[in-house]
């Protein structure tokens, strides 16, 4: 579903362009820019209209920081670049984990205590 919105986002990208962000079924998109590709924004909001998840595509794919905001109040982050994870923060029974990737699979974990 996500990607069958974002597709349609592209598509959309001259109407979208200045335009408020569009929003349906919970998840809104804004065309934030052209300059270097189409830098999509990705919200996705709960029944209550609170954000759950945020971050951008570029040129459909993930890029830049995404967010996932746990109902716990923690926050965990994943770094792309380009389609590809670069790094995962989170925290997992209460200690914060870290997450290093390496062409899409994680290559090292350290665990804080």
């Amino acid at each position: 579903m996500k990607k069958l919105l974002l597709v349609l986002a592209l598509l959309m990208t001259g109407f979208l362009y200045g335009q408020e962000a569009q929003t349906k079924d919970g998840v809104r998109l804004e065309l934030v820019s052209t300059d270097n590709g189409a830098l999509v924004k990705y919200t996705k909001l709960d029944i209550e209209g609170n954000t759950v998840q945020e971050g951008n595509y570029l040129e459909g794919k993930p890029h830049g920081i995404w967010q996932l905001y746990n109902a716990d109040g923690s926050v965990t982050t994943m770094k792309f670049k380009n389609g590809k994870k670069i790094v995962m923060n989170a925290t997992i029974n209460g200690r914060e984990t870290i997450v290093e990737y390496e062409n899409n699979r994680p290559v090292v974990v350290v665990t804080k205590l």
